[in-house]
């Protein structure tokens, strides 16, 4: 009895199975040939975005690492659908008008391909192979290259918090205030190479060669003679500032022997510095890109104190964001090794608020290390 019906309900799926095939195949051929091509366009200008359905200023930001107000300051504070917006600083071609074309449907007729840009060749140090948006003969001020922080230096532990509340994966927050950090890096009448933007297909691999090229270390802090007296960020002065200092207390090393590295990293005069340790570095982004400053930002930190609530009404806590930087110019010479600390009381974990008030105020104090930019003389050669 087991056996018959095993084979009813298996006849009974058959017949189903059937049915909707059939019911499939007869809605499919009734469907007018419109319905289901599909729609090529035909790709845009380097450094050009074309507005389709769905999009927002907040998610090409975060797909094109360019601040919103940037954005909107090229583009304007409405998104068209089948417009092209600017998405690059280093767009300079004009963007050609994006048409749709369908797919024919004829038997020997096949869909128009649809052109790729280059795929950025596999270079090594001393060859380049691409052409870039940065090469000498385009230059018209003095070039910083901006060497974002490497993932793997990036410590917080906030990101479960931000993570949840920005609906964004846990491990993608590091990479949001990566790209966001970097994409403030634009320091007036310089032109900034920025290796994490879109219009740069070498600047994936040019990060790797960087990373692979420098040394991590603790040093003593070196201010720079263009900002000698830096506006330090003063502690909040709260009944919290006294517990943690008391916490401090009990919890300090008993010796200099048990103290090792944590004793050198809350050292207040000591910063997380980088230094270059292939002699082929500088000879070859000078000649590559005609670069005058390195602007390395070498490690990213968040420290939440959760223990200590500000207001019990607000939930409000303090949170401290961290960043060590270095800049070189380009003959390897120091022009300043420091840290950033931006205290943040709050009890905000969206991610798009935490950086309009803190990265800005971040980058703003990395670049008044920089020197004024010079006027430089742009020689151009006419073609014989």
């Amino acid at each position: 009895m087991q056996s018959i019906g095993r084979n009813v309900r298996l006849f009974l799926l058959l017949l189903f199975w059937l049915s909707n095939t059939t019911l499939w195949a007869a809605v499919t051929q009734a469907l007018p040939p419109d319905s289901v091509q599909k729609t090529l366009v035909k790709p845009v200008a380097k450094g050009y975005h074309l507005v389709q359905q769905g999009d927002t200023y907040y998610g090409l930001s975060r797909l094109y690492q360019v601040p919103v107000d940037t954005l909107k300051s090229w583009n304007g504070t409405n998104l068209t659908l089948g417009s092209t917006i600017k998405i690059s600083k280093a767009a300079t071609a004009t963007p050609k008008p994006a048409t749709a074309s369908k797919a024919s449907t004829g038997d020997k007729k096949t869909a128009p391909a649809v052109t790729q840009p280059d795929a950025p060749a596999n270079t090594t140090l001393g060859q380049r192979t691409a052409t870039t948006p940065y090469s000498p003969d385009q230059k018209h001020a003095q070039r910083i290259l901006v060497i974002p922080f490497d993932p793997y230096l990036y410590f917080s532990d906030a990101d479960d918090d931000i993570g949840l509340y920005s609906r964004i994966p846990r491990q993608n927050v590091r990479h949001v205030f990566r790209g966001r950090l970097n994409a403030f890096m634009d320091p007036k009448g310089f032109e900034s190479i920025n290796l994490l933007g879109g219009a740069f297909h070498e600047g994936v691999n040019e990060l790797d060669r960087i990373y692979k090229s420098v040394n991590y270390s603790y040093q003593d802090i070196a201010y720079s003679k263009y900002n000698p007296a830096p506006v330090v960020e003063k502690p909040v002065k709260s009944a919290t500032s006294w517990l943690q200092r008391q916490k401090e207390k009990l919890s300090a090393p008993a010796g200099p022997e048990v103290a090792g590295n944590t004793s050198v990293a809350k050292d207040p005069n000591k910063y997380w510095s980088v230094k270059v340790k292939d002699p082929d570095f500088y000879s070859y982004f000078n000649q590559q890109y005609a670069v005058d400053y390195y602007l390395f930002i070498n490690q990213f930190e968040i420290f939440t104190d959760y223990t200590s609530c500000l207001d019990r009404t607000k939930n409000d806590f303090v949170r401290e964001f961290v960043v060590h930087y270095t800049i070189y110019d380009n003959q390897g010479q120091l022009i300043s090794g420091n840290k950033v600390r931006v205290p943040y009381v709050s009890h905000v974990n969206d991610i798009e608020i935490i950086i309009r008030e803190n990265l800005s105020r971040m980058a703003e104090r990395i670049l008044a290390d920089l020197p004024r930019p010079e006027n430089i003389n742009i020689q151009t050669t006419s073609a014989q």
